[in-house]
């Protein structure tokens, strides 16, 4: 140790202690921690502190001075964050020395005076109703903090008062309870509802307007909702709507059109009313109308009066519906618009007749043109000229929503079903039965809800071998199933006759042979005790009583056998030619004939197919045989003349794609409608009239009556 160093030392702890007695400073006995000691020595080096670059492995000291701790240091192989140095001193390079760890809230708190604070981005936050930014402080080109949230009122008044009014009284991002911010937002809302209803973002004054409103009233110290609450109790104690807007105030244009009535806020359907909604934002999912259905309903609305949406948007789906017609056809009706506001006086909202069915008889009625409904079909609407639902449960959450009724039933009709039979007072369902013995059956039930008349129909439900009370949404599947679960207790009646069907059929095991291609034996017996107990129960199977089905049973017994053997006069010469004529398409054929070999394979499969008995009445099925004959001359003709086989085949191809393309790509769907079904057998006897004429027809036919028919479909 240097001696006169150390008198030195000893000499500046004497008058340290001297001046600290005169200024009554207490001598501290207790060692003091070196964080403390850090923060002592801070205080007069803050020139000489250093941030490390982990880059450069160097550290940034004031005024953009770059060092490096010393090497021997105990920090020089630590390296920490931030550093203080008892002296910078350059030789090759800075070097800092006697180096200490520091803390960077320790320069915030010693060097306060010193440091420059820099704020960005100043944004409104809604929960603490305060008008925030982001501060960063430096110190000699030091950056301290990078990016700390602070208030932003204390700092810049003038652009906090600005943000606030902007945000929380004109954007309405405030939380509070006052009576004028219930009243302006619900005032604007019902101004954006009329916009919504009429499409058209001119009513509702602009956030400028808004703005000017506010900035006249509100005082200058009003930066935040503190200051803000303050300020209001005090001014609505002289006038307690001072911060009321008003309609004349808010609309820049009268909303008459918007009022109406043109857009009701309700819609009417089978005897329910419809909470409407109106939405105005192209392009997004909820744009248009909306109606808000109960998922307890949803299974027995009909899609048909929601196509005329609401009055007011009636003209424009009208002109949508003429634009969008094949060009040929459309510029029949020019100028598109004069056309759909004709038609608009005559068409009235219904529940039955469909918009473009309409709008087509309006426009044959006004210019003598037949609009065909396929050409309807072709046409693709705008999203918001279509009515989108919104499926809610009972405590009003959205189960589903879009703008196909059919497809929402196909996946939660399931679901609506089984809600509705959930309800208490409807409780009448049972299974495993297997005779009648439950009393009588009614047509259907209602149920009263919240000012809804809820209707379902109980059915029997074949079970194969017993039947189940079911109650179902839709009375026409109701009415489907029912028939089909009386016929199962039939069979279940009438054990002795279900026996002695296939025994009634004479040449049953030939009848096998021929169906073995298509289905087994058991099968084919099974489908014809069905098929002659349908035909023999025919007009019974809609009984709903006890005392009616007893007394079908005495009746309908006695048909059962003879319905049997007309069943075997019938399929027997029908099997024989189907038989004939598989063995001619399973033989050595040309082909070049594979398009007419494909039409007949194809029309072949949908006479004659794995339970088809089950689906045809018996005047269809009398024609069978013929229809298989009509097969096997156009078979024995079209070796002689392919051209004019492919001839023939290009009239009757396009009714018979119309027939599959509505009743399913299956071809056999035993719930299509009348005139569809109709419209099916006429295709038959379309054929034979063009290659088998010879065979005669069951009724006149032609390429027009068929057009005729389709119409109706």
């Amino acid at each position: 140790l240097n001696f006169l160093r150390v008198r030195e030392w000893q000499d500046l702890v004497a008058q340290l202690r001297q001046i600290a007695n005169e200024l009554g400073i207490r001598v501290n006995h207790d060692d003091a921690a070196p964080s403390e000691v850090h923060r002592a020595l801070l205080s007069g080096l803050l020139s000489q502190i250093g941030l490390r670059d982990p880059e450069r492995n160097e550290y940034l000291g004031a005024r953009n001075a770059r060092f490096v701790i010393v090497p021997g240091s105990v920090l020089q192989r630590k390296g920490p964050r931030w550093v203080m140095a008892a002296e910078l001193v350059e030789t090759s390079r800075l070097y800092a020395r006697t180096v200490g760890k520091i803390q960077p809230e320790w320069v915030e708190a010693f060097g306060a005076h010193l440091l420059k604070r820099h704020y960005s981005e100043p944004h409104w936050e809604e929960k603490p109703a305060n008008v925030a930014a982001f501060e960063r402080t430096s110190l000699y080109g030091i950056t301290i903090t990078p990016r700390r949230k602070v208030s932003y009122g204390r700092i810049d008044p003038v652009i906090s008062r600005e943000i606030f009014i902007r945000h929380a009284l004109v954007y309405g991002e405030y939380r509070t309870g006052a009576e004028f911010f219930r009243h302006n937002a619900g005032l604007i809302a019902e101004i954006e509802a009329l916009e919504a209803k009429g499409r058209r973002r001119d009513i509702l004054a602009d956030e400028a307007l808004l703005y000017d409103f506010f900035d006249v009233l509100i005082p200058a110290q009003v930066v935040n909702g503190h200051s803000f609450e303050k300020w209001r109790r005090k001014a609505e104690q002289k006038n307690p709507k001072c911060l009321y807007l008003t309609p004349a105030y808010l609309m820049q244009r009268e909303a008459g059109h918007e009022r109406s009535g043109q857009f009701p806020d309700s819609i009417t359907v089978q005897g329910m009313i419809l909470p409407l909604s109106y939405h105005f934002e192209p392009g997004a999912e909820n744009d248009g109308v909306t109606v808000r259905v109960p998922l307890l309903v949803l299974n027995q609305l009909s899609p048909v009066r929601f196509e005329y949406l609401a009055p007011g948007m009636l003209e424009e789906k009208l002109t949508a519906l003429i634009r969008g017609l094949p060009k040929p056809v459309r510029k029949q009706f020019v100028p598109a618009p004069d056309y759909a506001r004709a038609c608009l006086e005559a068409i009235a909202p219904s529940e039955t007749t469909l918009l473009a069915e309409a709008l087509g008889q309006q426009l044959l009625r006004m210019s003598g043109s037949r609009v065909e409904p396929e050409w309807w079909a072709q046409v693709e609407l705008p999203a918001h000229l279509c009515m989108r639902f919104e499926v809610v449960d009972e405590a009003g959450r959205v189960v589903k929503a879009g703008r196909d009724l059919q497809a929402l039933r196909g996946r939660i009709g399931q679901q609506a079903q089984q809600e509705l039979v959930r309800q208490p007072a409807l409780q009448i369902e049972r299974q495993g039965l297997t005779r009648w013995d439950f009393g009588d059956l009614p047509e259907r039930h209602q149920l009263d809800m919240g000012g809804m008349k809820l209707f379902a129909w109980p059915a029997l439900m074949d079970r194969r071998d017993h039947v189940d009370i079911r109650l179902f949404d839709n009375e026409d599947e109701a009415c489907r199933q029912h028939r089909l679960g009386v016929l199962r207790l039939c069979l279940l009646a009438l054990p002795a006759e279900v026996r002695d069907v296939p025994k009634q059929v004479s040449g049953m095991q030939q009848l096998c042979l021929h169906y073995a291609a298509t289905g087994k034996c058991e099968a084919l017996k099974e489908s014809m005790v069905r098929y002659a107990f349908r035909q023999a129960f025919l007009v019974y199977l809609d009984v709903r009583t006890q005392a009616g089905f007893e007394a079908a049973l005495a009746e309908g017994r006695k048909a059962v056998l003879p319905q049997a053997q007309e069943l075997g006069r019938v399929l027997k010469p029908a099997f024989a030619v189907y038989h004939e004529v598989r063995k001619q398409l399973k033989g050595r054929l040309n082909p070049a004939w594979l398009e007419a070999l494909n039409d007949i394979n194809d029309q072949l499969g949908h006479l004659v197919f794995a339970g088809f008995l089950e689906q045809m009445e018996a005047d269809e099925l009398r024609h069978l045989p013929r229809y298989l004959k009509g097969i096997q001359r156009r078979l024995e003709k079209l070796a002689d003349a392919p051209g004019r086989d492919r001839g023939l085949r290009v009239q009757v191809q396009p009714y018979w794609d119309q027939y599959k393309d509505r009743a399913g790509k299956a071809g056999h769907d035993p719930d299509i409608s009348g005139a569809l079904r109709e419209f099916r057998w006429l295709v038959e006897e379309f054929r034979i009239s063009l290659f088998a004429q010879e065979l005669g027809t069951a009724k006149p036919v032609s390429a027009r009556r068929l057009d005729k028919a389709w119409e109706t479909v």
